[in-house]
């Protein structure tokens, strides 16, 4: 986001930084946020409310775009009214894909573009298909180029045209213009970055760059999911060509040693990473800036309502739609039978991927969401009328549904009792993790930064991001009474509610490395870093205060 501020600003430096050299794949991700910023910067609006203005918009016309083309093919008003409550009703609305812009989102909104043209394909005039002809090329080469792994579309696509070969269905080449203009739009995707990176003035830094390997290397671990600690290791040996020689070599050793069990356990624990989201409140997401003392009050409470909702919700999701494929019998030459078991290949393909080859994470499952709700929606069309002799069925069916939901929260609760839960009471973490070896600001000798903080609630543990071997001094001054103590950067000291300041002090005779958000027109905190009396609007110290479920015997350190 900062990256895009700059470049929205004509700053092309990219060497703030190793992020983007390490990922290049986010540098076209990065210049669209930017052109966006452009056109908002123009009308005056600040970056909080572009970036809302942007997620909102995202999430509304998928929302939008989903409901009337499940309308379109099915006609089925319970399907509508399901469909409604998962996507505008669940946690599904209201947490990740409003609160944080990635590509995501983007790209589901891509596929649901894409197969809402392949649906309706057969049913356009020819002027019509030249149209949507040139918007299907555009959406696939943009998703591609936002989110790589659509690229399972191609062996999908491929596997398909071996269908319709088999049962003499190629008669018409006419069918095959959509899916031709699909590959064009995935193989354009090297052009095209090349093309952003020379707008963007980006120039790729193979010592830090990560090739492809990398990430397969990740997902032959025991865990499968990303490995700091793998990727510090590669990033020792001087390029990328290297790395990748040697990652090659590990990954074949790997499967060597691995027994068909091994891999069985592997694959069952990433493809339940992968379909797991009872976390979504916490994706990229640090806690709230500071959020109502109502709120914290049963803030615990209502994330484990949230999150448990979803994943029961799409638990539900994917039990109907296996209800519905195991008594679909397609006709290959029906063309929407023929795209929903594109639809149906295409959301193994994101499985096997994530699971087989890839590294995974629960975030990575919400891909397959609009691919589900059109496969629901295929085979739900003409079944608007509850037939008498199926209501025993489906009552059972229902009742199985709930019993499993049930089951699941009676598994949860105990199992969330287990661990202490933390309550993030007041915070401000955005900033670049510093693997990514961020430039250090300085502050100089006898220098004072401070920031005021709100605690609505309790807060039993503070934390202050301060560069290794930093030597300051830290305080938390309480506003109201002018009382204040000595804290250490990672402190567990009891605070009631009220306002405070957090002050930063260099007391030696040299600079002292310190860390600090910067950014150019978006407010990081909900107040202002100040240094030596100037203040900093768009600047924030990186913190947090929190509260640890458990129980607390010391009084109030300053009140």
């Amino acid at each position: 986001m900062t990256q895009a501020e700059q470049l929205a600003t004509g700053n092309h430096s990219w060497n703030e930084s190793t992020y983007f050299w390490r990922y290049p794949n986010n540098v076209a991700l990065t210049y669209f946020l930017s052109c966006w910023f452009r056109l908002t910067f123009f009308f005056k609006a600040d970056t909080n409310l572009s970036l809302n203005i942007l997620n909102l918009g995202l999430l509304d016309s998928f929302i939008i775009l989903l409901l009337s083309t499940l309308w379109k093919i099915s006609h089925n008003k319970s399907l509508m009214i399901g469909t409604l409550a998962f996507v505008g009703l669940s946690s599904f609305a209201y947490t990740y894909f409003l609160q944080i812009f990635y590509s995501d989102l983007p790209a589901m909104l891509g596929l649901l573009i894409i197969f809402r043209i392949l649906l309706f394909w057969q049913s356009k005039t020819k002027k019509q298909k030249y149209l949507c002809g040139l918007i299907l090329f555009i959406i696939v080469l943009l998703t591609q180029i936002i989110k790589p792994n659509t690229i399972v579309l191609l062996p999908a696509i491929i596997l398909l045209i071996i269908l319709w070969q088999s049962k003499h269905l190629l008669k018409n080449y006419q069918m095959l213009i959509p899916l031709v203009l699909i590959i064009f739009g995935l193989i354009s995707v090297f052009p095209a970055n090349d093309i952003i990176q020379k707008i963007t003035g980006f120039q790729s830094n193979s010592a830090y760059e990560l090739p492809v390997s990398s990430w397969i290397l990740t997902g032959q671990t025991k865990n499968g999911i990303y490995e700091r600690s793998i990727i510090s290791q590669e990033l020792k040996l001087p390029n990328k060509a290297v790395r990748n020689k040697i990652n090659q070599k590990k990954i074949l050793t790997i499967l060597k040693k691995s027994t068909a069990n091994d891999l069985l356990k592997r694959w069952f624990l990433k493809l339940s990473i992968f379909l797991n989201v009872s976390s979504i409140s916490s994706w990229y997401n640090g806690g709230f800036r500071a959020a109502p003392a109502w709120y914290q009050a049963y803030a615990l409470i209502i994330q484990q309502i949230v999150d448990d909702s979803y994943q029961i919700a799409v638990i539900i999701l994917n039990l109907l739609l296996l209800k519905r494929l195991s008594k679909w019998q397609p006709q290959l030459k029906r063309w929407s039978d023929s795209i929903a078991i594109l639809l149906v290949i295409t959301t193994l393909g994101f499985i096997a991927f994530h699971t087989l080859l890839w590294e995974t994470e629960s975030r990575y499952g919400q891909i397959i969401i609009p691919l589900l709700l059109l496969q629901l929606g295929i085979f739900s069309a003409g079944k608007n009328q509850i037939q008498s002799q199926k209501s025993r069925s489906k009552s059972g069916f229902l009742l199985t549904i709930v019993m499993l939901t049930l089951f699941l929260a009676f598994l949860r609760l105990p199992n969330s009792s287990l661990k202490p839960k933390s309550l993030v009471v007041a915070a401000q973490r955005s900033q670049i993790s510093t693997q990514y070896q961020l430039r250090s600001d300085y502050i100089n000798s006898k220098n004072i930064i401070s920031q005021r903080v709100v605690f609505k609630h309790k807060v039993n543990k503070i934390k202050i991001a301060i560069p290794k071997n930093s030597q300051l001094t830290i305080y938390l001054e309480a506003l109201d009474s002018g009382k204040k103590i000595k804290i250490k950067a990672n402190a567990n000291n009891f605070f009631t509610p009220g306002n405070y300041k957090l002050i930063l002090k260099n007391n030696t005779g040299r600079p002292q490395k310190i860390t600090i958000s910067h950014n150019k027109f978006y407010q990081l905190a909900p107040y202002p870093l100040i240094i030596n009396k100037k203040i900093l609007a768009h600047s924030s110290l990186v913190y947090q205060a929190l509260w640890i479920n458990q129980k607390i015997d010391k009084t109030p350190e300053v009140q």
